[in-house]
């Protein structure tokens, strides 16, 4: 949820004719009209109506640094006119970071007077600065580097400290521009950041010069790039910044930077998004980027799967909308797998899911051959954070969803209200021990597999399991045996239906270890493996209205309901008791009726029935003479809506029965309130 502003490479001055942005040979063009300046007042403007119009609130405004043309106390001036004109953010929301043109190249590195004019108009105005050498010591320092969002940390470097300094050896007073972040700066931001080590944030670093080449151009020119480039990248690695925001170069470029370990060859390099930014120059150019975090994306961040979305504006006349060009950035994962093949592998489901969702969004259509690895299995008890179904109650949407898809044996599929569902064919007992059972029998062997279709179903014009088999492996690393639960699907929704395969598969695994092993097994890895994976925004089916998963999801609501209008409230006074009772029943029926995309998916019929019997023994065993009405009531919606499913042929005929039984549950819902009453 946060947005940041990136701008760069100012370098406002004394209003030197190199400033102005067109060549105005006869000088008589106002310089308000025809600068840096100019541009940059009229962008950051049109960046604020944008910001407005979206419903976004800036955050944080970046500089990575060249704020000035030669450390000159105008263009500082003019800076800080700018910021405070446009009002866009509050000073404490700036980090400024020095460039080479920001600091007095006749000082030398390391003294206060480098960095004199630098800090007088932004750490003296609150802004956050970073280490300057010479000003901050390890033990006293005022330098504010690091700004802590919500769910992303910015941490500013100081990469200018050499700029303007000496070299011995040419035997000249010539002064060279050399990249260079000091030991001691970091060491230092290695302590400040000890206390955000775990925080799961999108992590970006500011400096100045550049980390790798942004251009094919050649430069001959001596300190083109950092002296201690290499120590520079494995700090930044080591403490897991996802990308870097710089500036020097003047070119308006995103690409990305891989981080090796020198001592491991094999160990998997750290990706590290580089963010160019550009100057401004003239209308219809690259000016600034906007950052995006989070919420502002559309989608929450994810631990283990970082995003975040990059809009790039050009400089646009007053009179002309800003339309910025977005590019979404998975932080994770930068480099796209082939065509035929996507292998995933990650801590938590949540960061599996927001993967597979990149990965299917980068090539829509469909994926071949995807394996997606889970290893902390217990992340997968819980739906993720950005799941695409629209649901009133997601977490319980999808619990409901796991427990019906691996019930033992449902009962709507013994009374034909479902064509099957996975539990009953790896769970459900006759004359031996289930399936599921026996695999876990030959845990250790490659032979603890189970089919949950066949091949003459697979040929037959039936509906078949799209999930067909699941493998149980036992593994063995550092931490001892685990069980890894492997499930196999010939074709596999990756949006709607993945998370609650993977939540089957936890199931699954947990059934297994309950039953026993030989020997200490743990909860291991979690692995789908999908020939075909699409999104086609199905979503997983239940089977039946909520009546009547209820019987196989929560019998004992169907009873309360049965009670609660037999016998009433326990305190029959209390109008809200009441109340409470009777949602419950319209809740219960509140999909009945229900029509989607132009046709009706499911009528009631074992729920109702399960209602019916329950009343019916308040009727005759308790003597609850209240609910005569209501039995009617419902015997009405059972036998319409079993003339429903018997007789009704086409789409319009389902709909009209649909419209039918809505006014029959409205008759329901009135008998409901009858019966309490009658009890006064």
């Amino acid at each position: 949820m946060s947005v940041l502003l990136h701008i760069s490479d100012l370098h406002l001055g004394k209003g030197q004719p190199w400033e102005r942005k067109t060549d105005d040979k006869g000088g008589f063009v106002p310089q308000d009209e025809n600068s840096r300046l100019a541009v940059m007042k009229t962008s950051l403007t049109a960046v604020k109506e944008h910001l407005d119009a979206s419903g976004w609130e800036l955050d944080a405004l970046v500089v990575s640094g060249d704020i000035t043309t030669a450390h000159d106390e105008p263009g500082f001036t003019r800076f800080r006119e700018l910021v405070d004109t446009i009002g866009i953010v509050t000073p404490d929301r700036i980090i400024a970071v020095p460039g080479n043109h920001d600091v007095d190249r006749a000082s030398d590195p390391g003294t206060p007077g480098k960095y004199e004019l630098f800090l007088k108009h932004t750490r003296e105005q609150d802004m956050r600065t970073p280490f300057c050498d010479g000003v901050d010591k390890l033990d006293d320092a005022n330098a504010q580097p690091i700004l802590d969002l919500e769910d992303c940390l910015v941490a500013a470097v100081n990469s200018a400290n050499w700029c303007g300094v000496k070299v011995e050896s040419t035997g000249t007073d010539h002064r060279y521009d050399a990249a260079r972040v000091s030991e001691t700066q970091l060491d230092w931001l290695t302590d400040q950041l000890r206390d955000h080590e775990a925080d799961g944030k999108v992590r970006l670093a500011v400096l100045h010069h550049h980390l790798l080449p942004v251009t094919e151009d050649e430069e001959t020119k001596p300190y083109e790039s950092f002296t201690n480039l290499a120590r520079l990248r494995a700090w930044l690695s080591h403490h897991r910044f996802h990308g870097v925001l710089h500036g020097h170069k003047h070119r308006s470029v995103l690409t990305w930077d891989h981080v090796h370990a020198f001592e491991d060859h094999e160990a998997p390099a750290t990706p590290i998004l580089v963010v160019s930014a550009p100057t401004p120059t003239t209308w219809g150019a690259p000016v600034c980027r906007i950052v995006r975090i989070g919420e502002q994306t559309g989608r929450e961040l994810v631990r283990h799967a970082p995003r975040l979305e990059i809009d790039t504006v050009d400089a646009e006349r007053k009179e002309r909308l800003i339309i910025p060009r977005t590019a979404a950035v998975n932080l994770h994962e930068p480099i796209t797998a082939p065509p035929g093949f996507v292998a995933i592998d990650c801590e938590t489901a949540d960061a599996a899911y927001e993967r597979l969702v990149a990965q299917l969004d980068r090539r829509p259509g469909r994926l071949l051959n995807v394996t997606c690895v889970v290893r902390q299995p217990e992340s997968a008890e819980r739906i993720p954070t950005n799941f695409a179904g629209k649901l009133d109650d997601p977490e319980g949407w999808f619990k409901d969803a796991v427990k019906w898809w691996q019930k033992r044996s449902p009962s709507l599929v013994a009374h034909g209200g479902a064509p099957f569902n996975h539990g009953e064919r790896l769970l459900a007992t006759g004359v031996r021990e289930s399936e599921l059972d026996e695999a876990g029998a030959l845990l250790g062997s490659t032979k603890a597999v189970v089919f949950l279709t066949s091949n003459r179903e697979l040929r037959s014009v039936n509906q078949s399991p799209a999930f067909i088999a699941v493998q149980l492996v036992k593994a063995t690393d550092a931490e001892g045996d685990r069980l890894d639960c492997i499930g196999y699907f010939r074709k596999q929704d990756l949006t709607l239906w993945w998370p609650v395969n993977v939540g089957e598969l936890r199931a699954i695994q947990k059934h297994v270890l309950d039953r026993g092993t030989d020997g200490p097994v743990r909860a291991g890895h979690l692995v789908t493996i999908a020939t075909e994976a699409i999104h086609d925004f199905v979503m997983p089916e239940l089977s039946g209205t909520k009546v009547d998963r209820f019987v196989d999801l929560r019998p004992e609501v169907l009873m309360e309901m049965a009670y609660g209008a037999a016998h009433g409230p326990a305190d029959r006074s209390d109008p809200e008791a009441r109340d409470k009772i009777h949602a419950l029943w319209a809740q219960t029926f509140s999909d009945i009726g229900k029509v989607t995309e132009d046709d009706v998916k499911e009528f009631p019929s074992l729920g109702v029935a399960r209602l019916l019997e329950h009343l019916r023994v308040f009727r005759e065993v308790g003597a609850r003479s209240n609910v005569e009405l209501l039995i009617k009531r419902l015997e009405a919606v059972y036998d319409r809506a079993h003339r429903a499913k018997s007789t009704s042929k086409t789409a319009t005929e389902r709909k009209e029965f649909a419209r039918e039984l809505f006014g029959l549950i409205g008759g329901v819902l009135e008998a409901v309130e009858t019966s309490m009453s009658e009890l006064e």
